[in-house]
């Protein structure tokens, strides 16, 4: 008897595919075509509307459906990634904080250098009776 998305070619396989048997599907339009209609356009039990209804809900499940768990995973590496991206940003704002002290103390050891420059000369010039320009 044809009652069933099964009777007429069409099933799922372990993967989720959708499997269809032409001959089958044939054969069952020539014997029952009324069969295979009210098959393919109503909702039972063994219906093709079931069997599509099943599938989407075992793929969309909150626990454990192949969609949740996609999201789940994908959401997991973009904390992951978000996570790292923090810690460089910390890490980079650390050695520009680095970076600015060692310019400040650069600064200052030039301006001392600078201050001693100018009072080496002020000094070899008073010795020397001369002025340097």
């Amino acid at each position: 008897t044809i009652n069933s998305a099964e009777s007429i070619g069409l099933s799922f396989d372990q993967n989720g595919n959708l499997q269809f048997n032409s001959l089958v599907f044939q054969q069952a339009v020539a014997t029952d075509f009324n069969a295979v209609k009210n098959i393919l356009t109503n909702s039972s039990a063994n219906g093709i509307m079931d069997l599509i209804n099943n599938a989407v809900n075992q793929a969309t499940s909150v626990n454990g459906g192949a969609i949740t768990t996609a999201q789940n995973i994908i959401q997991n590496q973009i904390n992951s990634l978000q996570s790292q991206i923090n810690t460089l940003k910390q890490n980079l704002q650390n050695y520009q904080n680095n970076l600015v002290v060692q310019f400040s103390q650069l600064n200052t050891i030039m301006n001392q250098m600078q201050a001693q420059s100018q009072y080496l000369t002020t000094m070899f010039d008073s010795l020397t009776g001369t002025k340097s320009g």
